[in-house]
């Protein structure tokens, strides 16, 4: 992605989710079935709420890090 697409994404804040493997496309079908989400976005944004909210202040700090290369914008 060029950085004026970055940008033009930026400007609309919109997130970009990479799910090229088919495993990652069939992990995301279950994760917006479990939480009845209607988009991807909303989906992944439930699940790693969930997950922040029952980590401990340490494990927040790392589940947070590791979850950064997950978003494009």
């Amino acid at each position: 992605m060029s950085k004026s697409e970055l940008k033009e994404l930026e400007k609309y804040g919109r997130i970009t989710l990479y799910a090229a493997q088919k495993e990652r496309k069939e992990l995301l079908k279950k994760l917006m079935e479990y939480t009845k989400a209607r988009t991807v976005s909303e989906a992944v944004f439930q699940a790693l709420s969930f997950y922040v909210e029952q980590a401990g202040t340490r494990s927040k700090q790392n589940l947070l890090a590791r979850s950064r290369g997950i978003w494009a914008m």
